[in-house]
Order: structure tokens, then sequence, then C-alpha cells
């Protein structure tokens, strides 16, 4: 059911409780039905991150914390324990928890390009991905987020901008690159016009999840988000959360054909990416009137 327009203050009190809600007993947040099982430590990363700036949800990440931390290999975190660790997981993980980001260099090839795993053995998975490489990007510092910065702009297709391997949106990679941008010297005048044709040539949202993230783009990027925001609270539920979204990939290894997209069916990345999306539009929008 979805919900009566509300405030934009209701309506983050009642998504961070939404999510405060379903957290387990272990302080973890799963999702997925994958054949490896639920996600733990890619998933309790993503949704920590995106509750950290609320009070009210200050115990509960705490706990998270915690939770990862206790489930990092010497190598980093996967997506379970019974999957090999990944630069994702571990990027998210990182940015959590904090600690030595040391683990991500392995997944780094000399041209500051990340790959998701490293093996042949991956195939298509232990390529480049423009999405994976910005969020590694997001858990280093210094000048090696500045090599990964460059790596990026090096990387951009033909429209300007970046797309997406795990995912059915390339909202997603345009979003973490734009925020990689931001974090490492500036989002230069020339993507961000890439970026507002993008979004102007873009049909409505098939998905919450992607709702969010072209918000999110918007955001960065300098484009109007009013439309973009009302267009994520449309798809609100009367409980707080979004719905799930379809659109989580695990691409064929032997070519990197997309296959079918799997949901959160716990809801709790989409929401988390509705929360950190409304959020960070906000604050966009506190500082412009300051």
């Amino acid at each position: 059911m979805r919900s009566r327009p509300t405030s934009r203050g209701a309506e983050l009190v009642a998504a961070v409780a939404f999510l405060v809600e379903r957290q387990d007993a272990d302080g973890l947040w799963r999702d997925y039905a994958l054949p490896p099982g639920p996600s733990d430590a890619w998933t309790t990363s993503v949704v920590g991150l995106a509750l950290a700036p609320f009070p009210a949800a200050a115990a509960a990440v705490a706990r998270a914390r915690t939770a990862v931390a206790s489930l990092r290999r010497p190598d980093g975190w996967g997506y379970n324990a019974a999957t090999a660790c990944d630069a994702d997981s571990t990027s998210f993980a990182l940015r959590f928890v904090g600690g030595d980001p040391a683990p991500l260099a392995r997944f780094l090839d000399r041209r500051a390009r990340a790959h998701t795993f490293v093996g042949a053995r991956f195939g298509s998975w232990s390529w480049a991905h423009a999405d994976v490489t910005a969020t590694v990007g997001l858990a280093l510092d210094g000048a090696a987020a500045h090599a990964v910065r460059d790596a990026v702009l090096r990387r951009r297709e033909a429209d300007g901008l970046w797309r997406s391997f795990w995912w059915t949106t390339d909202a997603y990679a345009i979003a973490r690159t734009l925020e990689l941008l931001g974090r490492t010297g500036g989002i230069p005048a020339g993507v961000c016009m890439d970026a507002r044709d993008w979004l102007e040539r873009r049909p409505a949202a098939e998905t919450a999840f992607e709702a969010a993230h072209l918000l999110t783009v918007a955001s960065l990027c300098g484009a109007p988000t009013h439309a973009h925001a009302e267009g994520l609270r449309a798809f609100r539920c009367g409980d707080g959360g979004w719905p799930e979204s379809p659109v989580l990939l695990t691409p064929i290894q032997a070519d990197g054909s997309p296959g079918p997209p799997h949901p959160d069916v716990n809801r709790l990345l989409t929401t988390a990416a509705a929360v950190q999306a409304l959020a960070d539009d906000s604050a966009q929008a506190s500082s412009r009137y300051r």
C-alpha cells in the first residue's frame, strides 16, 4: 500500500524506523535470496552507511559495525561467508567500519580500474567494472583515490557517463561515480552537463531503487530535483519503507550477459537508497539557501 504525502522530515523518520526494526538480533541486515543465500556484510554496510547520520539509529549502527567487523577475513569481505571476498563488499565494509584499505589494492589494475573479483575462474565477474571502480575509490583517500578519479574520467562512454555491470540501471554507476568525483576535487563541468542531458532523456523510473539513484544524480550534477524526489516518493509504502526492486544482476560469467534481475526481498537496499537520496537532496537544498 502506498503512503499518503508526508513531510520530508517525517518520511525520513519513518524510513529510518523501518530499517532499524528490520535489523537481525546479531546486528546484521540481511537481504536478497541468491543461490549462496542472503547477503550479510555487504547489505549491512550499505544500510549502516545510510543510517549513520541519524541519531535515532545510533545504537543499531553501532551493533552493525561490530557485526561487520567480526566478519572480516584476511583479504576483506564477501557477499556472505560462502562467497569469495570481492571489491564491492570490501569497499562498503571499509567505509562503514573503517580500517586499513590495503585489501583493496589487489582488486585494482595498473590503470586504477577495479575488478570485482580476482582470478580467471570468475570470468566476466573479474572484468573491470565502472560501478565497482567508483565504490572502491570512495573507500580510498589521498593519491590512491585520485588515481581512481583519473581512471573513471578516462573511462567515460560515448555519452560522457558510465555503465552499470551489476545493476539494471546505469543510474547506479553514474551516481557512485559523481559521488567519487565530488569527493576528490569536484565534478567537472562537462560531466555535470552530460549528466543533466542524460537525465532529460530518461523515462520515468521503473523501480524505487532507480528513482533513488536518479534523484542522487540530479542532486550531484545540479539538475532540478523536485520531480525526481516526487517520483521517488510515489513508490513509498505505508509502513515507511520502499518496495523491493528487481535490479541486482548476477551476469553470466562466460560472457557478461545480464541474466534475470534479483529483488531485495526484504526491501532493505531500496529503502536505504531512498533514505540516502532524500537526505542528501535535503542537505543540498539547505546549503543553497544559506
